[in-house]
């Protein structure tokens, strides 16, 4: 076996991990939602994303001349030993009978959907890595949350539907259960992928609650302020070397445009490769703007693209009896797009988006005050469609992201 690196994405987090492999192709995965415009087979919404050639199902189709090391079903991949990692999900490459070709550059990666062996506890790093599983073709598995599944089930017929994961039932594997549901980036080539957190708080009012009723120093997060900001602690916490979970939780929301202007950007994956998780003090509009060019390469016409999907999206808010019944924490909007033009946007993460009290209604747009469970994401989103709508009136020359 030869060392080869991966680059994989990870919902909020990305890394490069060096991997021990064979024979590979190319091909991605990303847990997400419908793509208006699939070059993969029109047979399934599943949205497998493959770096090369769409990859349609295999249902009814003859697999008997597929290379045999290619797993076809199954939430992992069989290794050669405790070292080994699990990698091939679905080459883009079998389903036309081409033999298995050997990759000596970056194989591409989405998301946390694979099993690390227990040598990588340092994959941690990208995320909540153990979240996700490979399903079976065009699947993804997410580790079982309540929320999120009755979110899934809720949002099937909904408005919003178009714009969010299906969802296929539950499944078990090992004794855990996990939520089954689409693929999100079929057909993208190399894909550039940019994770905008929604909304002025990224926790449910219990969180605090809970804490505050049983308060704990909690000295790893007194650590992430100080890598943040040494002078963030004042001078009783940096006594006590901790902080109470409300405290970070507030400070943390502050730092970034989450609190000024209801959305952040939590990560971000160019084409080149080149992944930047670095926004966490990103606040003033300019940086906003400069950080979206980033993701664009200056292309006015991916701009356009996703404005007009944003304000599909808007408009789907409006209608969405679901938003409406909902408190939206922690959801985040995921851009795709690639150097053919193709681009979507859809809605990621529901695990903090819970029901409203019976007969309670929210603008989401009122500023947050504790005990009126305002979410900020219409406001947030709003926000973002403005800061997108200036930079595409902007003359070229004016894309140097200077304040004006």
């Amino acid at each position: 076996m030869s060392s080869m690196p991966f680059q994989v994405y990870f919902p909020f987090r990305f890394l490069t991990c060096l991997a021990s492999a064979g024979d590979m192709v190319p091909f991605s995965f990303v847990g997400g939602s419908r793509r208006r415009e699939s070059r993969c087979s029109s047979s399934t919404p599943g949205l497998l994303f493959c770096t090369g050639p769409a990859v349609p199902m295999l249902a009814g189709r003859d697999t008997s001349s597929l290379s045999p090391k290619v797993p076809l079903l199954g939430p992992e991949v069989s290794g050669s030993g405790a070292d080994s990692l699990p990698l091939i999900l679905c080459p883009s490459l079998c389903l036309q009978n081409k033999p298995w070709k050997k990759r000596k550059g970056p194989v591409q990666w989405s998301p946390g959907l694979v099993s690390f062996q227990k040598r990588y506890p340092w994959v941690q790093l990208a995320g909540h890595a153990g979240n996700f599983k490979a399903g079976d073709l065009g699947h993804v598995w997410k580790r079982h949350c309540s929320n999120e599944q009755q979110c899934l089930e809720r949002l099937g017929g909904d408005a919003l539907q178009p714009y969010v994961p299906a969802y296929y039932g539950m499944v078990e594997h090992d004794g855990e259960p996990y939520i089954r549901m689409e693929d999100l980036l079929c057909g993208f080539e190399n894909p550039s992928i940019m994770d905008c957190k929604m909304g002025v708080r990224t926790y449910l009012e219990e969180e605090l609650e809970k804490a505050r009723q049983q308060p704990c120093l909690r000295h790893d997060m007194y650590d992430k302020m100080m890598a943040v900001d040494p002078s963030a602690p004042t001078p009783e916490e940096h006594a006590q070397h901790g902080v109470l979970k409300p405290r970070y939780m507030q400070w943390r929301e502050s730092l970034s445009s989450t609190s000024s202007l209801g959305f952040r950007i939590e990560g971000v994956k160019t084409a080149s490769g080149a992944c930047s998780t670095s926004f966490k003090k990103t606040r003033q509009p300019e940086q906003l703007v400069e950080a979206f060019w980033d993701f664009l390469d200056k292309d006015k016409h991916l701009l356009s693209s996703y404005l007009e999907q944003l304000e599909e999206v808007r408009v789907a808010l409006d209608q969405s009896e679901f938003f409406k019944a909902h408190e939206v924490v922690g959801s985040s909007l995921l851009f795709v797009h690639d150097k053919t033009g193709l681009a979507r946007v859809c809605m990621i993460d529901f695990g903090k988006t819970v029901p409203l009290p019976d007969k309670q209604t929210l603008t989401h747009r009122l500023p947050w005050v504790e005990g009126n469970r305002e979410d900020g994401y219409l406001w947030g989103l709003e926000n973002l469609m403005a800061i997108m709508q200036n930079m595409l009136e902007k003359p070229d020359r004016a894309m140097d992201t200077s304040p004006t």
